[in-house]
C-alpha cells in the first residue's frame, strides 16, 4: 500500500519540538497525506503535525473487540488514501 510510518511520541512521551520538526521534514518529504491516530494515547502532537501536513486525520482502535469490524475500518481508511 506504500504506507510510510512515523512515530510522533518517542518513549511515551510528547514529541520535542525538534523532533516535531525532523517529521515535518520527513512527512513533507514522503507526501504525508494522512495521519492515523489511536484513542489510547495522547493525541495533542500528532494533531498538531496533521495540521501543519494539511493531513488527514484517521482515528483506529486496534484494541476493539470487532476484530472484523475493526480491519473493515482500518482497509477503509487506507483504501480512501487511494482515491
Amino acid at each position: 500500500y506504500g504506507l510510510v510510518q512515523l512515530t510522533i511520541e518517542w518513549e511515551g512521551k510528547e514529541p520535542t519540538a525538534r523532533r516535531v520538526g525532523e517529521l515535518l521534514a520527513k512527512a513533507h518529504q514522503e507526501k504525508i497525506g494522512c495521519v492515523f491516530l489511536q484513542p489510547q494515547y495522547n493525541m495533542k502532537g500528532a494533531k498538531r503535525v496533521a495540521n501543519e501536513l494539511g493531513a488527514e486525520v484517521k482515528i483506529i482502535d486496534p484494541y476493539k473487540e470487532n476484530v472484523i469490524e475493526n480491519l473493515r475500518t482500518f482497509s477503509q481508511a487506507i483504501c480512501s488514501l487511494c482515491q
